[in-house]
């Protein structure tokens, strides 16, 4: 018999995350999920694939990908997204000033993972496609 990995993935949210808006359908900024992140001491997956992102749950997806390196899967931790995006582009955290990039929130969960005691928390996000973003009303700056 499988041995309880953590809580079942929701669309329910803690009380706390409610508050700084943390909902099931919300769409927050990358900047502030950072923020969250750090303040709550969660741990925030983002999602490349919609289908994927809202067919499956954490706990499968890290189980299948498991032997496939962190930046080739479709879902990263919000932490090494945004050290790698940096270190990719120096200018990154500048640009997201003129092009936000915008999270869709779609659930929360319970993770266990071995080495640790107890389940460390997360809320999975979907990210936009490229084509959603809206890049119209972006200053082009030399």
């Amino acid at each position: 018999m499988a041995e309880p990995t953590g809580t079942q993935e929701s669309a329910s949210f803690p009380p706390e995350l409610e508050r700084m808006g943390v909902t099931s359908g919300a769409e927050i900024d990358i900047r502030d999920l950072d923020t969250i992140r750090e303040e709550q001491q969660i741990d925030i997956y983002l999602y490349f694939e919609e289908d994927l992102a809202r067919e499956s749950t954490l706990e499968k997806d890290i189980e299948e990908y498991s032997d496939v390196p962190d930046f080739e899967r479709p879902f990263i931790r919000l932490d090494r997204f945004l050290q790698f995006a940096n270190e990719s582009d120096p200018q990154f955290a500048h640009r997201l000033s003129d092009i936000p990039l915008v999270i869709e929130i779609l659930a929360y969960g319970e993770l266990f993972q071995e080495g640790q005691a107890g389940t460390t928390p997360y809320v999975k996000g979907l990210m936009p496609f490229l084509d959603e973003l809206e890049l119209e009303d972006v200053p082009v700056t030399p």
